[in-house]
């Protein structure tokens, strides 16, 4: 049976294994350097910058893309972005795609946030 995907990859290079067991370059964008708040206090979250990419090249509009990505308040996008980052962390030790994610890829983090 093929593998689900549930999110589409963003920009930026990173490198994983794909079923094959062979290396590939895949877009990502890096969470370095962002996170920290801004002089506007505003966050610049890795998070939801990847997710404005990604929607932008699954075909969603600017308009659309603004909306679904707008503001959260910043306690919310401070714990939204630790979690993410638990997951992204998940992800590279194991050489998955976080933006490629299987289902089965998921249960396993789930059993992974369950045991820890």
């Amino acid at each position: 049976m093929a593998e689900t995907v549930l999110v589409s990859r963003p920009s930026g290079p990173i490198k994983y294994l794909s079923s094959s067991s062979t290396c590939k370059s895949i877009p990502f964008v890096s969470n370095q350097g962002q996170g920290s708040l801004s002089k506007s206090g505003k966050t610049s979250s890795a998070r939801l910058a990847s997710l404005r990419v990604t929607l932008r090249k699954r075909g969603f509009s600017e308009g659309a893309t603004k909306h679904l990505t707008k503001s959260v308040r910043d306690f919310t996008r401070i714990v939204y972005d630790a979690k993410w980052s638990i997951f992204t962390d998940w992800c590279s030790k194991r050489e998955i795609d976080p933006f490629q994610v299987t289902v089965q890829q998921l249960a396993h983090f789930l059993v992974f946030l369950f045991e820890s």
